[in-house]
């Protein structure tokens, strides 16, 4: 973050992969809950409720390139149906 301009900046690493370094590394946690229920009765309710749990790896290789590496934990209640999922994405992000 520059306080001189007030604007964020991309990661620099210290010792980029193509000079001699293995890049930059950030590890990434975290929690979702989503409650979309209503009382349609006093202790009653309809709707659902999840959540989500992530972690993340990032490699910063050089300056203006990134790979990120997610996996999420998703579980949905839906009046007492609970569905699970599990995601693993990869993504590469270059900046020009």
């Amino acid at each position: 973050y520059s306080t001189r301009f007030g604007i964020f900046g991309g990661v620099k690493p210290k010792r980029p992969l193509f000079k001699g370094g293995w890049g930059a590394w950030e590890v990434a946690v975290r929690y979702s809950y989503l409650d979309l229920r209503d009382e349609v009765e006093p202790g009653i309710y309809e709707g659902e409720t999840g959540q989500v749990t992530s972690v993340a790896l990032n490699w910063y290789p050089a300056k203006n390139s990134r790979v990120m590496l997610n996996y999420l934990d998703i579980e949905e209640n839906n009046g007492g149906k609970i569905e699970t999922g599990r995601v693993l994405q990869m993504r590469l992000q270059f900046r020009f």
